[in-house]
């Protein structure tokens, strides 16, 4: 059951990637890569896109304000800190200001570009209609050369002659096609699809149907189709290429033109590091000009970078890595919790995933559309009464004593106390820039624990609590039961449902499959207080 849940995920984030980044939201042939759409590939696709730069765009405000055009966002914060040490002209040599010839894998021409046009460049990444994407990454040396794997579609208007349909006839060996039909189209029966011949309009489709000789539903939806094809389809060329960067001493900057022959810039700087780490940012820049028309924007562009045992540099990572002291409250909390996963880029105007080994070897990518599986929660607690989290132990379905259900739930609490101090010297040994964010989870932390100790003090003293509190431990118990009733398909009024119920003896059931998780319980201890005092804070 679970591997049949787990294939049906993939299938829905698959068809998912395809209908907002693409390639594949169509049926194509002969494959996604060189699908044909029938809209405009800027409103099929709704991620993914370096629109041309200028794109005006109207939008609404809260002033009711339309902006002729969109021009350059702001950068970054990080990358703004990224860049401060090279915005000085000093900071670059003669040879910076002078276009050169790289001996890069494609023999693209490779130009030296200022930083303020860099600022512009990422800034296009911001933009409701970007121009721009990229990412920051950190290496543990000076490199020599760096190669920058890229990727894209672009779209063109598709040609009669490469209109073509699936089509299943229910006799494909002998199907032939209405004579006023065959006109048109032809059908390959290698490839089980539908050529077009001739262009089509949709009133061709209806004059085909109006004549009388095209009865066949079927038929007519797939000429419906191809003729959608042919007036307005769009047909996605790939593209793959790899760009070399060969890097000079004193040279921070560099532009590569031309990517595949579209329209297309790479822009690359590196920056070295107090810490000896070499940070590199790479933008793609479309640099095509004006109003989209489905031929001059870049779809599903992508980056990747590789490091093997083979290369002179190894990718690392920065977790922990401040460029300012700006982090506040939450920012520094989040620092502390994940200060153990390693990050090894950031995105401009787009995510970055990596598969990168212990050694700093492996692969980095720019990715649209991320995804992660998150791990389940193991809820067990060592030590702790198998009976203290049963929601019928905790009722009044059960027998046993106030004095020891509340013994067996202190136990909960106190293991929860114990916790609190083994996480207390661990933080205490933490760096300094984690110390705040430490001091406050475990006041938080500590807290919480009073709070369920006070609790489970008034369900000692308080008969009133202490009955209301079993009292809701069985309504849940009794509603978990009537839920598991309900997981076949039942409707208000099931006759049979209704006897069931009548029948039911909720002692005599077992509670093994009804029961809390230990913080569904802490949160219960910790609002009692809240419930029975009114001035409560």
């Amino acid at each position: 059951m679970q591997d049949m849940l787990i294939e049906v995920r993939k299938e829905l984030v698959s068809l998912l990637r395809k209908e907002l980044l693409g390639p594949g939201s169509e049926i194509s042939i002969p494959d996604d890569e060189h699908e044909i759409i029938s809209d405009l590939p800027e409103t099929r696709y709704s991620v993914g896109i370096l629109y041309p730069q200028n794109n005006e765009m109207e939008w609404e405000t809260d002033n009711n304000e339309i902006p002729s055009k969109m021009g350059p966002q702001t950068m970054d914060e990080d990358i703004e800190d990224l860049l401060e040490d090279v915005t000085d002209d000093d900071k670059f040599s003669d040879s910076d200001r002078l276009a050169l010839n790289g001996n890069t894998e494609d023999e693209y021409e490779v130009e030296y570009v200022d930083n303020e046009t860099l600022d512009d460049e990422i800034g296009l990444s911001a933009q409701l209609r970007p121009s721009s994407m990229g990412l920051t990454f950190f290496i543990d040396r000076e490199p020599w050369k760096l190669t920058f794997h890229i990727s894209f579609g672009t779209y063109r208007r598709v040609r009669v002659e490469e209109c073509r349909l699936p089509f299943y006839p229910t006799n494909p060996e002998t199907y032939v096609f209405p004579s006023k039909v065959s006109r048109f189209v032809d059908y390959s029966r290698e490839l089980g699809c539908i050529v077009l011949r001739e262009k089509l309009s949709r009133k061709d489709v209806r004059m085909l149907k109006l004549s009388g000789e095209v009865g066949d539903d079927y038929l007519l939806d797939c000429l419906f189709r191809i003729s959608d094809q042919c007036t307005r389809g769009f047909i996605r060329e790939p593209h793959q290429t790899s760009v070399t960067i060969e890097f000079e001493e004193g040279k921070s900057i560099y532009e590569v033109d031309n990517i595949d022959g579209r329209p297309l810039k790479l822009m690359v700087l590196k920056r070295a590091e107090r810490s000896g780490m070499i940070a590199i940012t790479a933008m793609l820049i479309n640099t095509a000009k004006g109003g989209y028309d489905g031929t001059n924007s870049v779809f599903q562009p992508k980056i990747e970078l590789v490091s093997d045992e083979k290369s002179d540099f190894r990718f690392c990572s920065y977790v922990g890595r401040n460029y300012s002291n700006r982090l506040d409250e939450e920012e520094e909390s989040l620092e502390l919790l994940y200060r153990n996963k390693k990050v090894y880029a950031t995105g401009h105007g787009v995510s970055v995933d990596w598969k990168i080994d212990e050694n700093g070897c492996g692969r980095l990518w720019t990715e649209f559309l991320p995804f992660d599986e998150v791990p389940q929660m193991d809820f067990t607690v060592e030590g702790l009464d198998e009976n203290v989290l049963s929601m019928k132990f905790l009722s009044d379905l059960d027998s046993t004593s106030k004095d020891e259900k509340i013994a067996v739930m202190k136990k909960l609490v106190d293991l929860y106390s114990t916790w609190i101090n083994d996480i207390t010297k661990k933080g205490n040994s933490l760096e300094e820039r984690y110390k705040s964010a430490v001091q406050r989870h475990i006041a938080d932390c500590k807290h919480a624990a009073r709070r369920m100790y006070y609790g489970l003090d008034l369900l000692q003293k308080d008969n009133i609590a202490y009955t209301a509190f079993q009292l809701a431990n069985r309504a849940m118990f009794m509603q978990r039961i009537h839920s598991k009733m309900q997981r076949t398909e039942r409707y208000p009024g099931d006759k049979e449902v209704q006897d069931e119920l009548k029948e039911l003896n909720y002692y005599n059931i077992d509670d093994q499959e009804y029961a809390w998780r230990p913080f569904q319980l802490a949160f219960l201890l910790m609002s009692i207080k809240s419930i029975v005092e009114e001035k409560c804070e």
